[in-house]
């Protein structure tokens, strides 16, 4: 067995032994055949590029070419194959006898051993030498190769004329189109060619197929003698005949020619001299093009807007998102289409004939191109390229209108919210986040916020979104903090909803005296605001007075330098009007904040509200139009109408400015009854923490009272607070002699008195030693005595109106009474004027009429005085007296000018003024008497109950004459029935007598009252039991006239009491300027005049006593 395997494994060697002996015959033959091929066709070929044979050698040639090949081909290659696989295989031992004799130590031994093994079965040989025999011979060619022995050296020296028969075979047919013709008419044998030319042609690029409107360069090489030129024919089906071009070498020596653009096909060839190249053909198919382009858009789903489309327009802009579907049809098949993007994306179209489609969606900013191509291969050239413009979502935009900063939390413990919120498509929510930010209470502080959805309209794109916020139910004490946001998404689907937020604002829970510090502090904001302003408006003044004397000149026209000047006067005008209206904004809003938290009593937040009015009516209409007018016109504007308009800013800017003063002072009185209700609700509020903290006290445990010690000791800061703002009152005060200063005085003696921060401290001190009735019974002196402070600040603000209000009506019935002595001058003075002769030079009526003017300025002086301390003082009293004294101007320049008729309807003009400037006066005080009616007290409570009587008596006097014209001595029953009901007035106007008369007494005020209400109330008895028996008789009447008379004298003494006329007399003197008039001016109409009031009341024809006695009522009061 083991003898078997041996055989076969050297037979196995001696196989890989003749592969290896054909491997290396292949190699030698093959490169053998190479060469002898090569040399031999490149010799044949290179004969028949010099003779250009006939086809009956070049025949030869090819066929001893073709023989000696394949005789080398079957001598080196396919002998050595037919012998390793026909003959070696059937003879084993030659095979050995050839692999011994190339190993030295085996020989003919292989050989020997194979014949013997072979023959043994025959020869009659030991089995066993025989086989000890192989086995010595297997063991010495056991790790012997035989193909190791076979040698390739033959092949290798061969290679190098192989490459080199390769290199020269190559370059020949390489570089010669000489030689490349001759190999191609060798192959060619059997054909015919004509002789060579004396020039031979390389054209590129032949025959070719390209698309229409394509470029085309023809490079044309041209061998044989040099030559300068070449020409070109070429001829297009459009054309009858071909085209010569003639063509210069390049510096090559290559011969071009470019068409430019290609429409049709075309045929062309070289010629030089008789030498002419084949006709070649340049065949023109069109390129693939875009016949109808449609576009189909469609935006996102949320953003509301339509699907669209565009044909033939490939550029596209649309929102981030929008899908897009592209059609085309094309003037050929197509083979492919696709949209081909700048940034590196391509998008196959799905191709139909000549149609494709597909679709895409916009992710931004982009280009494409659209690429086509047709079944033959060709694309279109240059494809247009179209734009894509992304607009994207962008984020939703979110503004805090109100409030625009940190604000305090109003005592209704609700936060008005205005928001505007915008976006380019809609919204998906609207969000409130909130935290307690800051708290005494560290439990209550919160770490995250809270979201609350906010109601609003989500399918609009801009909105205004107000909501009332509500926190009560967060239960926030004083000094709480409320952190808050708001923050708004879009529906923004394609990328997520986007949001926006505003900053985060603090609210606050403000203590009470925080609530009045702010207030304090924007109040003194303003003052100083204010006072910059009548600062700047004195200066304004000053430049006025400045310019006006400069422009005088009997120049007609205005030079450049004064156009500037009143250019500037106005501009500065104009800048103050701007800063009172600001100022005005800022007032309204510290009284919507006082108004808002509840900070003032009703009748300090109604003079607020007026003088808030008062300083926005600063600018006038008048004074605007001026302005504007001054504007436009002044470079066209004469020098006269220059200084009147000069003039008559002058008056506004006086007015303005006394209007700022006016508003600074009564801003001041204001501050004054501000500071009270402050220190009221100070009280109050110590009052009620007081009788809370008894209450606590009472039940509390000794851990309880520690804490109460803590909040006693804020009480004991409140208590000096207290006591450091009465003080401030009083410096308030001590500046204006008409207010209660002494009261204020004794209610701060009081105060100290009283010790209530010592208290404070004692019972911090009980509580923390635990005795709780020692800290309870000082607690509850602590809240009487607040009580007691309450009750004596409401006392001082009931004195503080009552004494401005009477000294208000005080001054201002004087003035009345000025007024209507000057109106009876007045008039009298018209009657001279009216009856003197116009030559007469009326030098006394002149100097009677200047007195009368300036009576009248003192009397404005008096009214501006009284207009600094009350707002009962109207821009239309002071209007109706400037208007008299313009009059009263216009008058004095009208004698001078011995117009007596125009001089006297002056005058009358001047006194209608002053009888309107009286009456509305009258008006003013009428509306007092009926807002201070409440109850007040006081002298100003007697004078208007006074008032009120004598106006009821009269028109019971009244009533009782009309009753009398129709009495014949007996009484109807009607009349009877009348008689009781004006008994019953009467009675009733007794009881009212004798009430103010018992709180007259009870009061101490009795002494000021002149008339014996006592006496006066017997004479209303006997007038009472007279109409009881029905005596009505001119007696009755006289009894009823004299009490109202009585009644009506007790009225004026009551105002009067300290009046006395002074009247000052002047020398006359001409005057020609007009009069402005003092204080804000309106130009409100009152049709009502003073006198249609006394001729109401005198219809009917009384008695000439009761005539006396209403004119005299209707003179003092209303």
């Amino acid at each position: 067995m083991n003898r078997s395997q041996h055989y076969n494994e050297i037979i196995s060697k001696l196989a890989r032994f003749e592969n290896r002996r054909l491997m290396a015959d292949l190699a030698f033959g093959g490169q053998a055949v190479i060469i002898v091929s090569l040399l031999l066709f490149t010799f044949f070929s290179f004969a028949e590029a010099v003779f250009y044979f006939e086809p009956v050698t070049r025949s030869v040639f090819y066929y001893i070419w073709l023989g000696i090949t394949g005789g080398s081909l079957v001598h080196f290659v396919f002998t050595p194959l037919y012998k390793r696989y026909f003959v070696v295989p059937s003879d084993p031992l030659r095979s050995a006898s050839l692999a011994g004799s190339m190993f030295p130590q085996v020989k003919d031994d292989l050989m020997n051993a194979m014949q013997l093994l072979n023959t043994e079965s025959g020869r009659g040989f030991s089995e066993k030498l025989v086989a000890a025999a192989f086995e010595a011979v297997y063991t010495r060619v056991r790790e012997l190769e035989f193909g190791s022995a076979v040698s390739f050296a033959r092949a290798r020296k061969l290679v190098p004329f192989t490459l080199a028969t390769i290199f020269i075979t190559g370059s020949a047919f390489g570089f010669s189109g000489g030689m490349r013709d001759a190999a191609g008419r060798l192959i060619n044998h059997n054909l015919a060619y004509l002789p060579p030319q004396k020039y031979s042609f390389e054209i590129k690029p032949g025959n070719i197929e390209v698309a229409r409107d394509d470029s085309l360069m023809i490079e044309i090489k041209a061998s044989g003698p040099a030559v300068r030129n070449l020409e070109l024919f070429h001829k297009d089906e459009s054309q009858p005949a071909f085209i010569k071009e003639v063509l210069r070498p390049g510096k090559d020596g290559i011969f071009r020619f470019a068409i430019p653009s290609i429409r049709y096909t075309t045929e062309y060839f070289a010629q030089i001299e008789d030498a002419k190249s084949l006709v070649y053909r340049i065949t023109v198919t069109d390129k693939p093009l875009i016949r109808t382009f449609r576009l189909a858009i469609t935006p996102p789903a949320y953003t509301g807007e339509r699907a669209t489309e565009q044909t033939d327009n490939g550029n596209i802009s649309a929102i981030k998102g929008t899908m897009i579907a592209v059609s085309l049809e094309s003037n050929k098949e197509l083979s492919a289409a696709s949209l081909e993007f700048m940034e590196g994306m391509s998008i196959p179209l799905e191709v139909s004939g000549t149609s494709a489609s597909g679709s895409f969606r916009i992710s931004g900013d982009n280009e494409y191109y659209i690429k086509l191509t047709d079944t033959k291969g060709y694309s279109n050239t240059s494809p247009v390229k179209y734009t894509i413009r992304a607009s994207f979502d962008a984020p939703p935009d979110i503004t805090m209108v109100s409030p625009d900063s940190n604000t305090a939390l109003p005592r209704s413990q609700r936060q008005d919210l205005s928001l505007l919120i915008s976006d380019d498509f809609g919204f998906s929510g609207l969000n409130l986040h909130y935290r307690i930010s800051k708290s005494k209470d560290k439990a209550t502080i919160q770490q995250e916020f809270t979201p609350v959805a906010l109601p609003f309209n989500k399918s609009v794109k801009e909105t205004g979104v107000d909501y009332q916020w509500s926190l009560s139910r967060l239960y926030l004490s004083q000094g709480d903090e409320v952190t808050y946001y708001v923050e708004v998404l879009d529906n923004d689907q394609v990328s997520g909803p986007k949001k926006a937020r505003t900053r985060e604002y603090i609210l606050r829970v403000p203590t009470l005296e925080e609530l009045f510090a702010t207030g304090e502090k924007k109040q003194e904001e303003i003052q100083k605001e204010l006072s910059e302003v009548l600062k700047e408006a004195e200066k304004l003044q000053k430049e006025m007075e400045k310019v006006a004397k400069e422009m005088k000149s009997d120049k007609k026209e205005l030079s450049f330098d004064e156009k500037e000047k009143l250019e500037k006067l106005a501009q500065d005008f104009e800048k103050l009007q701007e800063k009172a209206e600001q100022l005005s904004q800022k007032m309204e809003d510290v009284q919507e904040n006082m108004q808002e938290n509840n900070m003032l009593s009703p009748q300090t937040m109604e003079k607020f509200q007026e003088l808030q009015e008062m300083l926005k009516d600063i600018s006038t209409e008048e004074m605007k139009k001026l302005m504007e007018k001054m504007s436009n016109n002044l470079q066209n504007m004469q020098r006269k109408e220059a200084q009147q308009n000069l003039e008559d800013m002058r008056m506004d800017e006086e007015q303005f400015r006394k209007s700022i003063e006016r508003t600074m002072n009564l801003l001041k009185r204001i501050q004054v009854e501000q500071k009270i209700d402050e220190l009221i609700k100070r009280a109050e509020n110590l009052n009620e923490q007081l009788e809370k903290m008894q209450n606590e006290t009472k039940n509390a445990d000794q851990k309880r009272m520690d804490q109460l010690a803590k909040k006693q000791d804020e009480i004991k800061k409140e208590m000096e607070a207290l006591e450091k703002e009465m003080k401030e009152l009083q410096d308030k005060m001590k500046d204006m002699k008409d207010m209660p200063n002494e009261q204020a005085a004794d209610l701060q003696k009081e105060l100290e008195k009283q010790q209530n921060p010592e208290l404070s401290e004692e019972v911090s001190k009980d509580l923390k030693q635990g005795q709780k009735q020692q800290a309870m019974q000082n607690q509850m002196q602590m809240s009487k005595n607040m009580q007691k402070m309450q009750k004596g600040l409401q006392e001082l603000q009931n004195s503080v109106n009552q004494a401005n209000q009477m000294q208000t009506m005080a001054d201002m019935m004087k003035i009345i009474s000025d007024i209507v002595d000057l109106s009876k001058q007045q008039e009298e003075l018209k009657k001279k004027t009216q009856n003197g002769s116009p030559t007469a030079l009326m030098n006394k009526e002149m100097r009677d009429q200047d007195n009368i003017r300036r009576n009248l300025d003192k009397t404005l002086n008096k009214l501006g005085e009284l207009a600094q301390k009350t707002f009962a003082v109207s821009p239309e009293m002071a209007k109706s007296l400037g208007d008299a004294k313009r009059e009263m101007n216009q008058a004095l320049e009208s004698m001078q000018n011995r117009n007596n008729r125009q001089a006297s309807n002056d005058q009358g003009q001047a006194m209608a003024s002053l009888n309107q400037a009286a009456n509305l006066m009258q008006d003013a005080m009428a509306q007092m008497m009926q807002q201070g009616g409440g109850g007040q007290g006081g002298m100003m409570s007697l004078m208007q109950q006074m008032a009120q009587m004598a106006g009821q008596q009269m028109q019971l006097n009244q009533r009782m004459q009309e009753m009398m014209k129709g009495n014949n001595g007996q009484m109807t029953q009607e009349q009877m029935s009348q008689m009781q009901r004006l008994r019953q007035e009467q009675e009733t106007i007794k009881k009212s007598l004798d009430q103010m008369n018992k709180e007259a007494k009870s009061s101490g005020k009795s002494k000021s009252i002149p008339a014996n209400l006592d006496k006066l109330s017997q004479e209303m008895q006997e007038v009472i039991s007279d109409m009881r028996t029905g005596k009505l008789n001119d007696e009755l009447v006289k009894k009823q006239d004299k009490i109202l008379s009585k009644m009506l004298d007790a009225t004026r003494s009551i105002n009067e009491r300290d009046y006395e006329k002074d009247r000052e007399s002047f020398t006359g003197t001409n005057v020609k300027k007009n009069s402005p008039g003092a204080l804000n001016l309106q130009k409100d109409k009152r049709d009502r005049g003073y006198s249609e009031n006394i001729n109401k009341a005198l219809q009917g024809g009384f008695t000439k006593d009761f005539e006396d006695l209403t004119r005299k009522y209707y003179n003092l009061i209303k």
